[in-house]
């Protein structure tokens, strides 16, 4: 199914529940809300996902895949950059590299605790 239809049926199926909603009903139970469990159900699905975040970065990189930002901007099929888009992830993923190549050049100039140095 084409992304405009999904969007288009999810529209109307939106307007057909605000149509038949009671609003009556609707505000009574919003009056009765209690502001701090809203609270609280927001912050437990903030954590839920930083949690899950925090997973699949873990299950991701101990495949050897590691997915940045720029990475996922760049080999977006759905919506191509623009020309000067494209040139700023492309200098961003540059730059990660060239940092990625310094910490392993200081890392290998670092001992390794528990060796001896003069080896």
């Amino acid at each position: 199914m084409s992304r405009p239809l999904r969007i288009l049926i999810s529209l109307a199926l939106l307007a057909l529940v605000i149509f038949f909603a009671d609003w009556k009903a609707v505000w009574q139970v919003l009056k009765d809300v209690q502001l701090a469990w809203v609270g609280a159900a927001l912050l437990l699905a903030l954590v839920d996902r930083v949690l899950m975040n925090y997973r699949w970065q873990i299950l991701l990189a101990g495949r050897g895949i590691v997915l940045g930002f720029a990475r996922l901007l760049q080999g977006d099929a759905h919506t191509p950059l623009a020309q000067p888009q494209h040139a700023h992830v492309a200098r961003i993923l540059d730059s990660g590299q060239q940092m990625v190549a310094l910490i392993d050049s200081l890392l290998a100039d670092m001992p390794v605790a528990g060796t001896d140095a003069s080896e």
